[in-house]
C-alpha cells in the first residue's frame, strides 16, 4: 500500500486509538453512538480515510463513505483502489424527463454496486452523495428474483433465460457491444453486465458447454471462465464453481 509510512504514524496517534475505541465501544451498544472527527488539514484527511477504510475492510466491514458531490465521490473511490482496498462509486440517478434515448451508464453503475452488496460475501468501501444513497432503487427481493444461475455443463432454459434478462432491463441487440446488452445467435448467447467484461455463453444442445469472456470490438471469444479466474476476477456476480448469474 502506498504512503505506509504516514498510515503508521495516523495509526500511532493518539486521536486515531481513541477513535479505533469508540468505535469499538459503540458497536457493543445496542444503540450505536456517531464519532465525529474535525480538524483535520487537506494533506491528512486522505490518509484518515485510508486508514480507516483499510483498518474496516481488514475486518470484514463494509464501509459507506459519504461526500458533498459526484466528484469527490468518484475521485475518493478511484484513489482508494490505488491503494488497493476495494471501493465502489455508487453514483445518483440521473434523471431523464423526455423521450430521447439516455445513457443508462449511471443505472449500471448503481446495479453492479448493489449486486456486490446483495451476491458477494467479500467487505468492501462503497462512495456515494447522501442523493445517491436516498434515491428509490430497486427492492432486494425483486433483484433476487431476476437473477439466473447460469452454470457450465448444466442445461439452459433459453427462453427463460431471455424472459429474465429482457425484464432485468436488458435489451436485445443483433450484436452484444454495450453494458445492458444481450444478443443469440444459435447456440451462442453473449450478455453484456454492468461489469468489467462481456461474457459469452456457447451451448451444446441445451447444455452450457463453455463460458467465457468476448470482445465487444471484434465479437471474438477471449477468455475461458473457470475455478481459478472465477476466485481471482471481480465478477459482479457470482455462485459456486465456474459458474455466473444474470
Amino acid at each position: 500500500m502506498k504512503n505506509d509510512l504516514l498510515l503508521q504514524i495516523m495509526r500511532e496517534s493518539r486521536e486515531y486509538k481513541a477513535l479505533s475505541e469508540g468505535l469499538v465501544l459503540s458497536r457493543r451498544r445496542a444503540k450505536q453512538r456517531p464519532s465525529a472527527v474535525t480538524g483535520l488539514s487537506e494533506g491528512a484527511s486522505p490518509i484518515f480515510l485510508t486508514s480507516l477504510a483499510a483498518d474496516e475492510v481488514a475486518a470484514g466491514r463494509r464501509v459507506l463513505l459519504l461526500f458533498a458531490n459526484e466528484k469527490d465521490a468518484s475521485d475518493e473511490a478511484i484513489r482508494l483502489e490505488s491503494e488497493g482496498i476495494k471501493a465502489y462509486h455508487l453514483p445518483a440517478r440521473d434523471y431523464n424527463f423526455n423521450n430521447t434515448t439516455a445513457s443508462r451508464e449511471y443505472e449500471h453503475s448503481r446495479l453492479f454496486v448493489l449486486s456486490e452488496a446483495m451476491f458477494s460475501d467479500s467487505a468492501f468501501v462503497v462512495c456515494a452523495t447522501a442523493e445517491a444513497v436516498l434515491q428509490v432503487t430497486v427492492p432486494p427481493e425483486e433483484l433476487i428474483h431476476l437473477t439466473y444461475n447460469i452454470k457450465q455443463d448444466c442445461p439452459l432454459d433459453l427462453d427463460r433465460f431471455i424472459e429474465v434478462l429482457s425484464r432485468g432491463g436488458y435489451r436485445r441487440v443483433e450484436l452484444c457491444e454495450g453494458a445492458g446488452q444481450f444478443a443469440v445467435r444459435g447456440g451462442i448467447i453473449d450478455v453484456y453486465p454492468p461489469a468489467k467484461a462481456p461474457y459469452r455463453i456457447e451451448l451444446f444442445g441445451d447444455e452450457i458447454d463453455r463460458i467465457g469472456t468476448f470482445d465487444p470490438q471484434s465479437q471474438r471469444f477471449v477468455d475461458f471462465i473457470d475455478t481459478d479466474l472465477l476466485k481471482r476476477s471481480d465478477l459482479d456476480r457470482r455462485i459456486g464453481t465456474s459458474s455466473l448469474i444474470f
